[in-house]
């Protein structure tokens, strides 16, 4: 699987936040999560981007963020 091209990149996040989370949204994060970990934790953590972030606490105190039908990312 290939990083997503800057036009995927563009088209996807210029979406209003009710449109996320399809499965070409879904397929998009992955990749993006793949190849730039730190990249895609700045563009989700804007306020009103993805609305069912779920940030746990692990057992040895690291924090996860987790989102529906997606990979989890340790912090």
């Amino acid at each position: 699987m290939t990083k997503p091209t800057r036009a995927e990149q563009e088209k996807i996040l210029a979406m209003p936040s009710e449109d996320y989370i399809n499965p070409v949204q879904q397929d998009y994060f992955r990749r993006l999560i793949r190849h730039e970990k730190q990249g895609v934790l700045d563009h989700i953590l804007c306020p009103g981007m993805l609305p069912d972030i779920q940030s746990t606490k692990g057992d040895g105190g690291g924090e996860s963020l987790s989102w529906v039908g997606m990979e989890q990312i340790d912090l």
